[in-house]
């Protein structure tokens, strides 16, 4: 069944909504400002009965981390399907792309400016960590460095991989993350794991001991798999207007 935007389905047989959608917003145009009231019409003119949340329109004018704790804060208790707008932008009325992103079953719609970059970490997106730890890696390769400084770059990697493992695991009923993409993900960190095991003992041992290649080290290194070769149930936490990053 297609799930609509701001909709919550029932678990019976008819599958009816289980309440009208619920609308949040956020923005810096301050509580008596006519922009407030001019967002609520555009939502109610495509949504009549949808229920209409204020969380603050306080925000420090232009204020882009202030507005990212704001919507964190005022939307984390938010169920599954709930839609929260937001409008805190140095940049309001120029060109710059436009999100809609899913993160822990909530949709989230705004500028692309990093007003989304609170909710996005909290909800178990540590994928961009772990590519960048293992861009590392593959950095040091190229440099050929030796067991120690390998060892050290895999605790890290591994650490940021398994916080993103732990992510997956917690959020993957109400993320819409595949199982086949968790199994996926954990197979290769376990290899990872091994390898990284097997880098730091050749590294405890002293340089006369022959470590691993990097090229091996580097074949195990997982990333998460692209999500179009599991079979999807819906929107995936890493869903946006272009893609999802995890096909990335």
């Amino acid at each position: 069944m297609k799930q609509t935007l701001g909709r919550r389905h029932a678990t019976g047989s008819h599958g009816r909504p289980a309440g009208p959608p619920l609308v949040t917003l956020t923005s810096d145009f301050g509580t008596g400002s006519p922009l407030v009231a001019a967002m609520k019409a555009v939502v109610l003119a495509g949504c009549p009965h949808a229920t209409l949340v204020d969380v603050s329109h306080e925000v420090p004018r232009f204020d882009v981390f202030a507005g990212a704790f704001m919507l964190f804060a005022g939307t984390r208790h938010f169920g599954a399907g709930s839609v929260h707008m937001a409008v805190v932008d140095p940049g309001v009325g120029s060109s710059r792309r436009r999100l809609v992103i899913r993160a822990g079953g909530r949709f989230y719609v705004g500028p692309d400016n990093g007003l989304f970059g609170i909710v996005i970490d909290e909800v178990g997106m540590q994928k961009a960590a772990a590519q960048k730890l293992a861009a590392a890696l593959q950095a040091a390769g190229q440099k050929k460095v030796g067991p120690e400084e390998l060892c050290k770059l895999f605790k890290v990697f591994l650490a940021a991989e398994t916080k993103m493992v732990k992510g997956l695991e917690e959020h993957s009923a109400t993320c819409g993350v595949p199982p086949e993409v968790i199994k996926q993900v954990k197979t290769g960190h376990g290899k990872a794991a091994q390898m990284g095991k097997q880098v730091c003992e050749a590294a405890a041992q002293g340089p006369r001991q022959a470590a691993p290649t990097l090229s091996d080290a580097l074949g195990t290194t997982p990333i998460v798999p692209d999500a179009s070769t599991a079979t999807k149930r819906g929107g995936g936490t890493f869903d946006t207007l272009t893609g999802s990053p995890l096909a990335q």
